[in-house]
């Protein structure tokens, strides 16, 4: 896989016919990866592409989900404690 500008493909079966999945379930491809070249996701399929590139988009997903709760846990304690601050300094 290249490093261009990523697409988000969602990689998920919880769409149902012809619905697009969750964005949990998104990893980011490159376009020629996703939906342009002739072993594109889209094109031949997730088990298929899976073996093609050699991995599993399934842990790529667990971790990228992990990361993403992990970062917003982090800026809201981090929120919290910045208006518990201000709330203390208004009331003096």
């Amino acid at each position: 896989m290249s490093m261009k500008a990523s697409d988000y493909s969602c990689t998920g079966t919880d769409g149902g016919m012809s619905q697009k999945a969750s964005d949990y379930s998104c990893v980011p491809l490159c376009s020629d990866c996703h939906t342009r070249g002739p072993l594109a996701y889209h094109r031949i399929g997730k088990r298929a592409f899976e073996r093609s590139q050699g991995l599993c988009l399934a842990p790529l997903v667990a971790r990228l989900q992990w990361d993403w709760r992990r970062k917003w846990r982090v800026k809201g304690q981090y929120r919290l404690a910045l208006r518990t601050a201000s709330q203390r300094s208004g009331k003096q």
